[in-house]
């Protein structure tokens, strides 16, 4: 079963992610794909040896990125609401959500099914 990406066109009607060829002084020849900054703010740059490959690679990421928005359509409103103003919470002190749910269960869900204080000093007598 193949299934169809919508292929993203910028203004000077070029595909994303862009595929350009590069020479190398050596005079060697490569493809390279370049599909922009993530999230996190790397760059996402591969160079391949043949066109076939590079174009292989830019499929992949289209399918990636259809995946990634049909999975957060399939997120309810009110989530993403309140993602987003964690987010806006967290961006003063350059922290990522993930970062603040993770730190969150490491320190303070797993100790709540943890007794009490007393409770363990009643068992110790």
């Amino acid at each position: 079963m193949t299934t169809s990406v919508a292929i993203k066109v910028n203004r000077r009607g070029k595909v994303w992610p862009l595929i350009y060829r590069r020479r190398y002084p050596s005079g060697l020849a490569s493809f390279v794909v370049d599909a922009g900054k993530q999230s996190d703010g790397r760059r996402i740059r591969r160079t391949f040896p043949t066109r076939g490959e590079a174009e292989t690679f830019a499929e992949q990421r289209r399918t990636e990125r259809a995946n990634e928005g049909t999975m957060t359509n399939a997120v309810p409103w009110e989530i993403r609401r309140e993602a987003a103003i964690c987010a806006a919470k967290l961006s003063p002190y350059r922290a990522k959500l993930t970062e603040a749910v993770d730190y969150y269960v490491q320190q303070v869900l797993q100790y709540r099914t943890s007794p009490s204080v007393s409770d363990v000093i009643k068992r110790m007598n």
